[in-house]
């Protein structure tokens, strides 16, 4: 037994370039992805962007001085959102993706890390009908990057944890997790508006899903 956590998200951008460098702002696509899964994990739920419908919580625990801004998908089904991000940080797009562990499952029933990871990979082959724009222009299929398993761990809050927000009153660190998907590096964005919009499935059967996403950024 393990618990899946999948992450679908379709970004639009066409003013500012990818980051096609092999290590964009200074770490890989993979460690990336998993800094990225770490905030999304990591921090109280109750004002997580990801769980935001309008954009109010994007800034919420970004690293301000830092290089990257996250945007956020949603975890299956649509938003749309408004939000400003600061000048010069670059912007991580999680087109699609998904970490896997035994966070919240019991010692006993643990799933072998092999195994994990083998799910990890199983789930990247069911991905679908990517879709990736930036302020009305597609991007190229060839500069979304697809990360493969890759092993990191995240801790959890005590409270306002999101395995508490789906009925899981576990607290704890899972390791290790397996983080996968297709992630886009967006060099830091020129000032003023732009609009982003992004579309993807993956899963089969019972465990399909889709997301439709929107941004109207604001960059200042």
């Amino acid at each position: 037994m393990y618990r899946m956590i999948p992450m679908l998200v379709l970004l639009s951008a066409c003013d500012w370039e990818v980051d096609t460098d092999a290590a964009p702002q200074g770490q890989t696509m993979s460690e990336w992805s998993a800094q990225w899964w770490q905030w999304v994990m990591e921090n109280p739920v109750s004002d997580a962007a990801i769980f935001d419908e309008t954009g109010a919580s994007c800034a919420n625990y970004q690293d301000t001085d830092g290089p990257v801004f996250f945007l956020a998908g949603t975890f299956g089904g649509s938003a749309e959102r408004t939000c400003t991000i600061p000048l010069g940080q670059a912007v991580l797009i999680p087109v699609i993706n998904l970490t896997i562990d035994n966070g919240g499952v019991p010692e006993d029933a643990w799933t072998p890390d092999a195994d994990l990871e083998a799910a990890a990979a199983a789930f990247q082959a069911t991905v679908s009908g990517l879709t990736l724009t930036v302020d009305g222009e597609d991007v190229d299929a060839a500069d979304i990057t697809a990360v493969d398993p890759y092993a990191f761990a995240y801790t959890v809050p005590d409270t306002d944890n999101i395995y508490q927000l789906f009925g899981n009153d576990w607290a704890g660190t899972a390791d290790p997790s397996y983080s996968t998907g297709h992630y886009v590096m967006m060099e830091p964005p020129a000032p003023g508006e732009h609009e982003l919009a992004w579309s993807a499935s993956a899963g089969s059967g019972d465990g399909a899903y889709s997301v439709s996403i929107a941004y109207h950024l604001t960059v200042e």
